[in-house]
């Protein structure tokens, strides 16, 4: 055999094997999927069909290449996001959802947690959608894509939901986390930046008190910007429950609870009267969010999954306001924990994670609404600020005051003497059913459900 047709035999050997070799290799989602070979969150194969939707609505891609969200608490959507909503973003969105409900795809995931936090996350997204359009004109929000998108996501929303029986049988990922003791129990003031969870923070009669609300949630401004979660605000004296709820009165009954703003005497506003009592030090806040579901009836059902606690801890109150020096706002020192589906679905540490003190991240709370992606701005992207240095921006004034809530603790709410834990959650619930948002949704769900029976 001469040379030429042993180098031509050897060519079409060394094709066939970088044939083989691509057919037998795991297939590759999206062209940034070599940069994190663990994007699978739902199955251990990342094309995976659930994996592939999650990956699309819950993450976004910088200019260079890098991939963020995959596993953050909340979708990086902003009011000003056109990602999903034109071009090829909202095409291979629309092809996902399709692909789901051709395939019956809530039949590929049986796992009652994972279609808990699945249906979370699309709700999520579905509610981003309605309040773009209720913010924006309509020529400028894409009304058309938009309506596209719920359509297909309320039917994928309903398709997993669970009944209520198994929505209340749902672990309670709080109770795992303390159960791992990944966590410290108590607050050292020696290593102030160490994190630590509270364990008794659930027992009804412990010395954890959750301040009811009446009209409207406690954490008002977290719950409009989050509205399918329920959050509860937390107190806790260093007295324990019976000193918690005798400073609590004592706010109550405080005869001039609201003063003039002489910043703005023109204006006639009122502001917080600065003598109003104070908490002592060591006192401990804490603001819980837990995640709202959507039963297989179509109802809104407060789940017992944790989405994040933030805690903080009050020292001797600082002599000037907004004081700020390194890791320590004014007279307090900020924790917090948000889940990880990861940990969560591997079962561990109750699928709860403590954010690390320099931790950075893109807000998703109270912004003005800017896209960190597509905003004109040159790797605007990398620009992402110390996470614990944003409860500061809304809590650094002195104790008390420091308190986005305290209105609910004055007159002229009522002032309850049993403080009831579960009452913020159901109240939760029952604004949701109050919003324009839901009454998009239950439509969606009523027309799907209609079909089904013809």
């Amino acid at each position: 055999m001469n040379r030429a047709i042993r180098a031509a035999l050897a060519a079409v050997v060394a094709t066939i094997i970088i044939i083989l070799q691509l057919q037998c290799a795991p297939s590759r989602p999206d062209k940034y999927l070599s940069q994190s070979e663990n994007l699978g969150v739902y199955h251990s194969d990342p094309n995976h069909l659930w994996n592939r939707i999650h990956r699309h609505f819950h993450t976004r891609v910088a200019p260079d290449g890098e991939v963020f969200g995959e596993d953050e608490t909340d979708v990086l959507l902003w009011l000003e996001t056109n990602y999903l909503l034109t071009g090829a973003s909202h095409q291979k969105a629309i092809q996902l959802l399709d692909e789901f409900i051709k395939v019956d795809g809530q039949r590929l995931i049986t796992d009652p947690l994972m279609r808990a936090v699945f249906q979370h996350d699309l709700w999520a997204v579905f509610d981003w959608l309605a309040t773009t359009n209720d913010r924006y004109p309509p020529e400028t929000r894409h009304p058309r894509e938009t309506g596209e998108l719920q359509v297909r996501l309320a039917k994928v929303i309903k398709s997993v939901a669970l009944t209520k029986n198994q929505i209340n049988a749902l672990p309670s990922n709080f109770r795992a986390a303390v159960a791992s003791k990944a966590f410290s129990a108590r607050y050292d003031p020696e290593h102030n930046t160490r994190a630590f969870l509270p364990p008794e923070m659930d027992e009804p009669a412990g010395p954890w008190v959750t301040i009811n609300s009446f009209v409207e949630p406690v954490a008002i401004s977290h719950a409009r910007e989050f509205s399918s979660s329920a959050f509860a605000v937390m107190i806790n004296l260093p007295g324990g429950r019976n000193a918690t709820i005798a400073y609590l009165k004592k706010l109550w009954d405080f005869p001039e609870a609201f003063v003039a703003d002489t910043t703005f005497p023109a204006e006639r506003r009122l502001m917080l009267n600065p003598e109003l009592p104070q908490f002592p030090s060591s006192t401990q806040f804490a603001l819980i969010r837990r995640m709202l579901l959507i039963d297989a009836d179509g109802e809104i059902v407060p789940s017992n999954l944790i989405e994040s606690i933030q805690i903080r801890v009050f020292h001797d109150p600082s002599t000037v306001d907004y004081p700020h020096q390194g890791d320590f706002y004014g007279d307090q020192d900020f924790f917090e924990f948000r889940m990880s589906r990861r940990k969560l679905f591997a079962g561990e540490s109750g699928g709860i994670r403590a954010v690390a003190r320099d931790e950075t991240g893109f807000m998703t709370f109270s912004t003005h609404g800017f896209d960190w992606f597509e905003d004109a701005a040159p790797k605007l992207w990398r620009k992402r600020r110390v996470v614990l240095e944003g409860c500061g921006d809304c809590h650094r004034n002195i104790g008390i005051r420091s308190v986005m809530s305290v209105h609910s603790m004055l007159r002229p709410n009522p002032f309850s003497e049993w403080f009831d834990a579960q009452s913020p959650f159901s109240m939760a619930a029952e604004w949701k059913r109050r919003r324009s948002d839901w009454g998009l949704m239950e439509a969606l769900l009523r027309s799907n459900a209609s079909r089904r029976k013809r």
